[in-house]
């Protein structure tokens, strides 16, 4: 696009920052959209900060608390590790101080001097986030990100109430504060890993480290629309600081109740183990209760596991394609196997194997012509495979995109244009399950396959990866998502598809399913109806005995 970078003040405490927010303002940095020109470096004035708020006076124990669960629980790449900022090249450095939020009128007379310079946006990064909105500095609002909803000034917190009391999932937000009032660009809910803060923590802030630069592109794409697609903030969606703060209760709860889950475990691995099983029962209409009683079990040796079954009706023969993987490879390939009408099974037979990880054997037809798009994120592509001799022989035919880990790809045709749902992990650090992606074109053998604008178009651990066809019912589209709340793979959601086309996309949530229909479940991640059958996975708890 032949039109200026957008211009960008960046806000900074001190000469360290993390290693996520050094990986962002170097996509900043080196995009075709924005240039980062000033540096407004922030000194916070700490000694009017005390509180005689219990929480900070058990601070400490908080603290140690943290730095003892990151050593313990230690992940690469480490989002906090400490980075020294090497200034980039830029036209002026301001030095400002504040006392928590409040500016000295020194440093507010220091800022003035940008109003004469056209900045599109500010970007806050400070921990102390000093409110400069009624300053109305630049065009585009101050923005900045929140980490939780229960400490959303203090990202050093984040997570921590989300952890200890149990919650779903860590909700953050990118906000832009206007001169009267604030707007939502990101709302995203992420996974909470009940073992460790550490490890949550670093998740959300690496899938984080993207909604800047996203949005900043999408800003500089329209200009003229964007503040005007945004959503307001809704004053209550964010709690107080202090609200609601777990207690030293609740941490030495956890610290007594992760050790017992990790002997608990440890002592389960010598005597059972998880594995994925098939369910399936034959019904005309798509079927998404009573599992328990009307559903008959396909259970693969323990050596193995069935998983991702994708349902074929060819010459009233059905074919049932399946991710099968030995546990002790832990390396899937594709198979297939035939069910009969009495509802007895044929062995499954492997039709596609890689020295890479295959899975989610996503099966169309075009053109009278049969086609599997499986899993291959480990090997960084969506790849297109043929069928030369139903159903045994498949050959390779290209790949689609390259490039990402990108996982259980679907593929949907609607309005004349192909379109397919992905989940990326983006960033190393992130989560493949809490962002989904479109692309569409209008030829899914010679035509390139176009983003969409609003990708990724979920941002939500609950319902954002693929779990099944996306079908037709009743004039109303659906897409069956998995709920990864708990764990990967923990259920399913049906949502309706609302908004589909090259600009927007809406859905809604219609349904839910949960393991909860026989006492051995741990989840269910894939569901598909075809023709009267109706097949599910679950993963089951076995004795090795």
């Amino acid at each position: 696009m032949d039109q200026p970078k957008l211009k960008i003040a960046l806000i900074l405490e001190g000469n360290k920052i993390d290693r996520w927010q050094s990986e962002m303002i170097s996509i900043l940095t080196s995009s075709y959209y924005a240039e980062v020109k000033w540096l407004i470096r922030l000194n916070r004035n700490k000694s009017n900060t005390k509180t005689n708020h219990p929480f900070y006076k058990k601070s400490f124990w908080y603290q140690s608390f943290l730095k003892l669960d990151q050593k313990i629980f230690k992940v690469k790449p480490n989002a906090f590790d400490q980075i020294n900022f090497n200034s980039i090249k830029l036209h002026e450095e301001i030095k400002i101080s504040s006392t928590e939020t409040f500016l000295s009128e020194e440093s507010k007379k220091r800022l003035n001097k940008l109003i004469d310079k056209e900045v599109d946006v500010i970007l806050d990064l400070s921990k102390t986030k000093p409110e400069l909105n009624s300053l109305n500095l630049s065009k585009y609002g101050v923005w900045h990100l929140t980490f939780s909803d229960y400490t959303p000034k203090n990202p050093n917190l984040s997570g921590l109430h989300e952890v200890l009391l149990k919650k779903d999932f860590i909700n953050s937000r990118l906000i832009v504060d206007f001169e009267n009032h604030s707007k939502t660009l990101i709302n995203s809910k992420s996974f909470v890993d009940l073992s460790s803060i550490h490890k949550s923590r670093n998740s959300v802030f690496w899938k984080t480290c993207l909604f800047i630069p996203r949005q900043i592109e999408n800003l500089y794409k329209d200009r003229q629309n964007f503040v005007s697609n945004l959503n307001d903030l809704e004053p209550e969606s964010l709690l107080n600081e202090l609200e609601d703060i777990p207690y030293l209760f609740s941490l030495f709860k956890h610290i007594f109740l992760t050790v017992k889950n990790i002997v608990r475990n440890q002592i389960f691995k010598h005597f059972r183990f998880n594995q994925w099983i098939l369910l399936f029962k034959f019904s005309e209409n798509y079927q998404t209760q009573n599992y328990s009683q009307e559903y008959s079990r396909i259970t693969p040796p323990k050596d193995r596991i069935w998983a991702d079954p994708f349902i074929y009706y060819k010459n009233e023969k059905c074919f049932i394609f399946i991710e099968e993987m030995l546990i002790n490879q832990n390396k899937g390939f594709i198979s297939v196997m035939e069910i009969y009408s009495d509802g007895t099974y044929s062995k499954p037979v492997s039709i596609i194997e890689n020295d890479y990880h295959m899975s989610y054997p996503f099966l169309f037809e075009d053109n009278d012509q049969l086609y599997m798009i499986p899993e291959t994120g480990s090997n960084k592509t969506i790849e297109l495979y043929k069928c030369v001799d139903f159903p045994y022989k498949w050959e390779f035919k290209k790949v689609l995109l390259e490039g990402e880990k990108a996982v259980d790809t679907t593929l949907f045709k609607h309005n004349e244009k192909y379109w397919i749902f992905t989940n990326k992990k983006e960033m190393v650090g992130a989560s493949a399950h809490e962002e989904l992606f479109l692309y569409y074109t209008d030829d899914v053998i010679d035509k390139k396959w176009i983003a969409h604008p609003k990708n990724p178009i979920v941002s939500d651990v609950s319902c954002a990866r693929s779990a099944g066809n996306i079908f037709v019912k009743d004039n109303k589209i659906y897409r069956p998502a998995q709920n990864c709340i708990i764990r990967y793979g923990y259920g399913l959601k049906i949502q309706e598809i609302t908004v589909l086309n090259e600009n927007e996309y809406e859905e809604k949530n219609i349904d839910s399913i949960y393991p909860n229909w026989s006492n051995d479940l741990l989840g269910t991640h894939t569901i598909n109806h075809t023709d009267g059958l109706t097949i599910i996975d679950a993963l089951i708890q076995r004795s090795k005995f």
